[in-house]
């Protein structure tokens, strides 16, 4: 059980650096983006490619708003997905099968995302400058913005989270970030 929580607390910590990387988009001189590995995963091109996308004087600026710039990425995927599934839905030609998946999948996007920004609003009028909540299949992600939190604090928006997101004990990291 203990070697689960080291895994999955690794894992995390690999999500919370690419998030922050994605937030924090480095060009080098000439405003070209920097070079790509040679093998690289889809979704991690994706991300890489949306990365490049960004103007160097809007990457400066979202280094000093990461929550932002995190929001706006976020609010494109979902809107690719919904547009997916909603294509998949209008198209008669699909196998019903696939055109239910896609209703459930749907579904689930729109209760993840209402979710995942009820709950950050709740932390903001809680008097959190910020907050990011990222809602995975197996682990869950929390940012706060500006705080110094001590692990009993930690703890304690951890549960209050979990209570609002019905998140297992354990399914729930919380970081903090400037």
């Amino acid at each position: 059980m203990e070697k689960d929580n080291r895994r999955k607390n690794f894992l995390i910590f690999i999500i919370v650096l690419l998030l922050f990387s994605l937030g924090t988009a480095v060009f080098v001189k000439d405003e070209e983006p920097l070079n790509e590995p040679d093998r690289v995963m889809p979704e991690e091109k994706e991300a890489m490619t949306a990365a490049a996308a960004v103007p160097a004087t809007e990457a400066a600026s979202s280094r000093h708003d990461f929550f932002a710039a995190f929001r706006r990425e976020r609010a494109k995927r979902r809107d690719r997905e919904e547009e997916l599934y909603g294509t998949i839905l209008a198209d008669p030609g699909r196998e019903e099968a696939a055109r239910r998946e896609a209703a459930a999948s749907l579904k689930e996007l729109y209760r993840v995302s209402d979710l995942e920004d009820e709950v950050e609003q709740v932390l903001i009028g809680r008097n959190y400058e910020d907050a990011l909540l990222v809602l995975g299949e197996n682990a869950s992600l929390l940012i706060i913005k500006g705080a110094k939190l001590t692990e009993k604090e930690k703890e304690e928006l951890a549960a209050f989270v979990r209570g609002c997101a019905g998140l297992d004990e354990g399914a729930l990291s919380v970081f903090t970030a400037n």
